[in-house]
């Protein structure tokens, strides 16, 4: 995050940065329950990597 301020002591505007599953493994979703249980399928996953970018002014 990083901040600049705008006047002082009045107002600033803030940048950031967030990631999520940066080291890409896989997040299981929904496993199929019709294989045995040491051979089980995955059917749906989550996203892998994420990142979100933010702005914000606080006065």
């Amino acid at each position: 995050m990083k901040t600049i301020l705008v006047k002082e002591g009045r107002a600033r505007l803030q940048f950031g940065a967030e990631g999520f599953n940066i080291l890409n493994h896989t997040n299981r979703l929904r496993i199929s329950p019709y294989y045995t249980s040491t051979f089980r399928g995955i059917i749906e996953t989550q996203t892998a990597r994420q990142v979100q970018l933010m702005i914000q002014f606080e006065y």
